[in-house]
């Protein structure tokens, strides 16, 4: 039993760090495609401009 007990342990400790690692890798790329949004609508908005609508 205390060889089951030290493994779950294990486990746990690397499915911990790897969901933290996850979690860090999502917001970097949630962050990459708003700013990646933000400059298409301000793309856009210099284009609507530039066309007179």
């Amino acid at each position: 039993m205390d060889d089951f007990g030290d493994e779950w342990s294990y486990g746990i400790k690397q499915l911990t760090k790897f969901s933290e690692k996850a979690s860090k890798a999502l917001l970097t790329v949630k962050e990459a495609l708003e700013k990646l949004d933000d400059g298409l609508a301000e793309a856009s908005k210099k284009q609507a401009k530039g066309s007179g609508k």
